[in-house]
């Protein structure tokens, strides 16, 4: 039997952005967060989703903090399909959330942002 030459690996395209973010439970310290998947044809195949959380501290004033007052996004979680609850989650603060796509490709774009406060 003879073996062929190994193929040339093919690049994998990176996926397209998760779309429509939105939280649909909130409870005292659980959130649910619901999106849709990338659009077909706007990039590779998804592998997995990542959350990421960031919180606004809070000492700061909100009219004059802007998008620098959150402390930088920090990973939450990881999820398989486009859907995830999240317990004990931090009470009695401003939390935003976003999704990332992610493959051997690379990162996608992030979704919206959702607010939360519990």
């Amino acid at each position: 039997m003879r073996w062929a030459p190994r193929a040339t690996a093919k690049p994998v395209d990176a996926p397209g952005q998760p779309r429509e973010l939105r939280s649909d439970l909130e409870t005292a310290d659980t959130v649910r967060l619901v999106w849709r998947s990338p659009a077909a044809g706007t990039g590779g195949r998804v592998r997995t989703y990542v959350i990421e959380r960031r919180q606004r501290p809070e000492s700061v004033d909100d009219q004059t903090a802007g998008d620098t007052a959150f402390s930088p996004w920090r990973q939450v979680e990881l999820a398989f399909d486009p859907a995830i609850t999240l317990e004990s989650q931090p009470r009695g603060q401003q939390l935003e959330y976003r999704v990332i796509a992610h493959n051997r490709g690379g990162p996608s774009p992030p979704t919206n942002t959702v607010e939360v406060v519990l």
